[in-house]
């Protein structure tokens, strides 16, 4: 089952918001990481702030487990419990591409939200800081996203990385809508987990800053 909240504007700027693992079971299984414990939060927050705005978003969220099956990684590449999953893998892929196709007319930013329990899974050696990183397209080096990174004045290290097989973004990224001047502008967020080192607060003031960056505000 795939669940999603859909907010509609004249603007000509969209956000589509994905959160693949966002779905947790009700008791956790020690040692055994089943889904990113605090991205449905963070992007029902995104949708708050979108919403204040006035920017049209849809968020797009699955209800099945990462352990069962992983929306942000190839088909070919799975090995899912059960032919349900795969169903739900093609849901939840369709349900993106319908939502690009539909606003082919306009700007988009697909921004894939996940958290991470431990500072060491992003952090350099050097650096203990990295609350939020940034995970680029595969094989792409944007000078922009590191330009934010540097810029943004958050009290707290902003971490670029090169992206890896992560499907969402790496795919989307590519879509052409023929007929259409649409431009899509994928970015994939990865947040820690631990509230008294990144607030909700914080990352308000995080997402606030990337919206109003200079080369997101082109595409509005």
């Amino acid at each position: 089952m795939i669940k999603n909240q859909l907010s509609q504007s004249n603007s000509n700027f969209f956000v589509v918001i994905t959160a693949p693992h966002a779905f947790c079971p009700k008791k956790t299984i020690p040692g055994k990481r089943e889904c990113d414990f605090r991205a449905l939060n963070i992007a029902n927050l995104l949708a708050k702030i979108l919403r204040k705005k006035n920017i049209g978003f849809r968020t797009i969220y699955s209800e099945v487990l990462r352990s069962n099956v992983d929306f942000n990684r190839n088909k070919l590449d799975l090995t899912p419990s059960n032919k349900y999953s795969l169903e739900e893998w093609d849901k939840f892929q369709q349900t993106i591409l319908k939502t690009i196709v539909s606003n082919s007319t306009k700007k988009i930013l697909l921004l894939d939200i996940h958290s991470f329990p431990n500072i060491n899974s992003f952090c350099k050696k050097g650096k203990n800081d990295c609350y939020i990183t940034i995970l680029d397209v595969h094989n792409k080096n944007r000078p922009e996203l590191r330009q934010f990174a540097k810029t943004s004045e958050m009290p707290f290290t902003v971490n670029v990385e090169p992206g890896g097989k992560n499907y969402i973004i790496n795919t989307y990224g590519d879509i052409h809508v023929p007929a259409s001047t649409n431009t899509i502008y994928p970015i994939l967020l990865e947040f820690i987990e631990n509230t008294s080192l990144l607030s909700d607060e914080q990352i308000e003031i995080f997402f606030n800053k990337l919206l109003e960056f200079p080369f997101l505000n082109e595409m509005k």
